[in-house]
């Protein structure tokens, strides 16, 4: 056998290099001076004759927000347009990624659509009343000149832009996203935007509301009809239906086989590593005791739901001991495991406020900041969208920034929903950059696919090369292995869940 060395130290054999000195003026601008002031001086205008019709109380501070598309040549943080925006009198609120064809390409075989960034900028009525004028005196020897010339489009944000309500149940409470005033806070923004849903006919419920960056999630409630008139607001950044959690009942008709299993011999690897599950909470019996350090209820006034604690018990179990191999012992797992209960009765319902109320025992677990590894295994019942951010995602990325936790979130159930809606996409808050999202697979070996349908599966043999199972089993240490035959059943880790059987209860872990 090759022998293979381990190299300690590493790093003292490194050198420093030096990045190739760019020539000034290597640059392809795609327009010049007068071609950007033809194109977008109309586009400034037409946008300030939309702000002027807009109702004093919808422009906070008489403020403003337009919609500035960059060209894609210019994405790097070294292009953004502070000199242009000082002077114009604007400041930027927010950004997104958005895909565009720009006008003119500055490389010859350019894809016709490409990403770029669309910053949020925000300025007084009369601020951006002079812009069209500063435009005009703009010359080729003036530095800003330039970064005027990087715009490719400009616009008025209005409430087609903010509304979201495409595929959605609208009922009558709402997520509103607003963005901070560039020189204000959360409560500046919520006192104006309380005064102004009150004259729409909407009431901000105070108890519901969450901060990530500049940005403050609210929940609203009022007739749908009058929403349009609420996105005027123009600090606002989106406005949609409350989502609902995605199911944590089990939705199946099933052919169970049981077979047998043993716990590990042995106890934890190491006590070190402090591991997090954040679920529907733990049957009162269960044989994951020696496992389970610790168990927290995040409303103690709340009462179990009995479908929630077989969840929480299927996907605790499932980061504990991964794949079980029938009637064989279960792996020792890597560490015990403390179990929060954040799903519970009071949300068993159609309460509008299950998700906030949700987001807020899972944001203050993640808040004190007591663990290396979390696992989430549930979230909003809303697939991601590529136009604007959302609470959960935009909390739990805020939170997990420091890089101190890694938390592993389930990307949801819903591949067979429409596509053309984009129903089918990975569901928030799946989309966190600083969060590791796991799908699920159709087996563990090596000829493994994504999951789709249940509907077509064969009765299992009970082996990791069969399709997916879930084992359910009401005595004994067993697990049971049936065919799912409902494509809205949860699949959680696809590479590490696995349901067993406890006593006097039984738990649901995927294959």
């Amino acid at each position: 056998m090759t022998t293979r060395y381990l190299i300690g130290r590493a790093e003292l054999l490194t050198y420093p290099i030096e990045a190739p000195k760019k020539k000034v003026g290597d640059k392809a601008h795609p327009y010049t001076l007068s071609e950007a002031k033809r194109l977008i001086l109309p586009e400034i205008e037409l946008a300030n004759s939309v702000f002027q019709e807009l109702p004093p109380k919808a422009c906070a501070d008489d403020l403003a927000v337009a919609r500035l598309v960059l060209h894609p040549a210019y994405l790097a943080k070294s292009f953004f347009p502070k000199l242009l925006l000082d002077q114009v009198g604007l400041a930027s609120v927010g950004s997104r990624t958005r895909r565009i064809q720009p006008r003119r390409q500055t490389q010859r075989k350019a894809p016709p659509e490409t990403e770029t960034t669309e910053l949020f900028v925000a300025g007084t009525r009369a601020a951006l009343g002079n812009f069209p004028a500063f435009a005009r005196s703009l010359n080729e020897q003036m530095p800003v000149a330039e970064q005027f010339a990087r715009i490719e489009t400009f616009a008025a944000m209005t409430p087609s832009d903010r509304l979201h309500l495409e595929g959605a149940h609208i009922g009558h409470v709402f997520e509103v996203g607003l963005h901070f005033p560039p020189e204000g806070d959360a409560s500046d923004v919520r006192a104006m935007f309380t005064d102004y849903a009150k004259d729409c006919g909407f009431k901000v419920n105070g108890e519901f509301e969450f901060e990530a960056g500049r940005l403050l999630f609210v929940a609203v409630e009022g007739d749908a009809a009058g929403l349009e008139n609420l996105a005027q607001f123009t600090l606002t950044r989106v406005v949609r239906p409350m989502p609902h959690l995605r199911a944590a009942r089990p939705v199946t008709r099933s052919m169970p086989l049981s077979v047998s299993f043993s716990l590990p011999s042995g106890e934890p690897l190491s006590r070190e590593p402090k591991v997090a599950v954040l679920d529907g909470g733990l049957p009162t019996e269960h044989i994951l005791d020696g496992y389970v350090r610790r168990y927290f209820l995040a409303d103690k006034d709340a009462s179990d739901v009995p479908d929630f604690t077989e969840h929480g018990l299927g996907v605790t179990s499932a980061l504990l001991f991964g794949p079980i191999e029938p009637e064989a012992a279960a792996e020792r797992p890597y560490a015990p495991v403390d179990h929060h209960r954040v799903l519970d009765a009071k949300i068993d319902g159609e309460d509008p406020y299950e998700l906030y109320r949700t987001l807020g025992h899972v944001e203050t677990v993640l808040l004190s900041r007591q663990y290396q590894f979390i696992n989430l295994s549930l979230g909003p019942d809303l697939p991601v969208e590529d136009q604007d951010v959302h609470a959960w995602t935009a909390v739990i990325d805020s939170i997990l920034s420091d890089g101190e936790t890694l938390m592993t979130v389930a990307v949801g159930n819903n591949g067979e929903r429409d596509a053309a809606l984009g129903l089918n996409r990975i569901q928030v808050p799946s989309d966190s950059v600083n969060a590791l999202s796991v799908g699920a697979a159709d087996r563990s070996g090596p000829d493994w696919k994504r999951a789709g349908s249940c509907r077509d599966l064969r009765l299992p043999c009970g082996h990791r090369q069969c399709p997916p199972a879930q084992a359910t089993q009401r005595t004994g240490r067993s697990i049971q292995r049936f065919v799912h035959r409902s494509t809205a059943r949860p699949r959680f880790f696809s590479t590490i869940s696995r349901r067993i059987v406890l006593k006097g209860s039984w738990n649901r872990l995927l294959l």
